[in-house]
């Protein structure tokens, strides 16, 4: 079995309940020669009242490790045995667990789904927990996502052409799917502050010049890749969603959290894996 360090970690809860982020596990794995480590919390599939607060570790890891070893053969069957694989259960919060293990890992894998308030409530979001703790790529995968490949990335960048990680990731992308890349960066301001850019045509070509120096000086490390860039006046979050149902992976970054504050998925970046209709990477910068 490789190492976690040389590994594709996905988070999973049950049998049927993770299929396209398995899917997309397999094919990232299948692509990179890399293994994959399945992680089950048994503790985020208890109630949140008592009795749970009776149920001991030694129990929670038994039948958790009868859970994991479900999705395990799911995986083997969706692989065809073709990538190793390995489980591991560990009791605890989810997002943390997961954004602990991937300091080793070369990119944490999981599934989106869509819960009740209620259940929200008492558990969180893993996937913004783990998203905002992760030293890694994490890819949020929306649950059923699972139609014909479209053969686009799409990334989203800021004003001067950065975050340079969510760039290179981008082309990472492109380059080793053999896809063509789309840089996108979208913008609007207060009311009565917008008109005036909105008119302001050197504004407008200042943004282009950002994101075409980024791909001018990329392309020279990834040549044959098919760059268009995209500068659009509209909300960021809405032109990213926008983007996302034409692309097979939307890539954005994170700023981690330093000093006196911790980790946090930022509102746009929630907003966009919430509502995303392609696969979303998340990359820490």
């Amino acid at each position: 079995m490789a190492k976690s360090e040389q590994a594709i970690v996905v988070g999973v809860t049950g049998k049927g309940q993770n299929t396209d982020a398995l899917r997309y596990a397999a094919r990232e794995a299948s692509m990179t020669s890399r293994a994959v480590i399945l992680v089950h919390a048994p503790e985020s599939m208890l109630p949140p009242l008592p009795p749970s607060l009776l149920i001991t570790n030694d129990i929670l890891v038994e039948a958790g490790a009868s859970v994991a070893q479900e999705v395990r053969d799911e995986f083997e069957e969706i692989s065809q045995g073709s990538v190793p694989v390995d489980i591991r259960v560990l009791p605890g919060d989810p997002g943390r667990l997961l954004g602990e293990m991937s300091g080793d890992a070369a990119l944490l894998v999981l599934q989106h789904r869509s819960l009740s308030a209620l259940h929200r409530l008492f558990t969180g979001s893993t996937v913004a927990t783990a998203v905002a703790h992760a030293q890694c790529p994490v890819v949020s995968v929306p649950a059923g996502h699972d139609g014909p490949e479209k053969g686009l990335v799409v990334a989203g960048l800021l004003e001067d052409g950065g975050p340079r990680a969510v760039a290179e990731a981008a082309f990472r992308e492109a380059d080793h799917r053999q896809d063509s890349l789309r840089l996108v960066h979208g913008w609007r301001l207060a009311p009565d502050y917008d008109h005036f850019l909105a008119q302001d045509g050197l504004w407008q070509e200042a943004l282009r010049t950002s994101l075409d120096s980024v791909a001018s000086d990329l392309s020279q490390k990834y040549p044959g890749i098919e760059i268009e860039v995209n500068v659009e006046h509209d909300w960021p979050a809405d032109v990213l969603v926008a983007a996302s149902r034409e692309a097979d992976l939307l890539v954005l970054g994170r700023h981690s959290g330093s000093g006196l504050f911790a980790p946090r998925l930022g509102a746009r970046a929630r907003a966009v894996v919430a509502h995303a209709e392609c696969p979303v990477m998340v990359v820490p910068v």
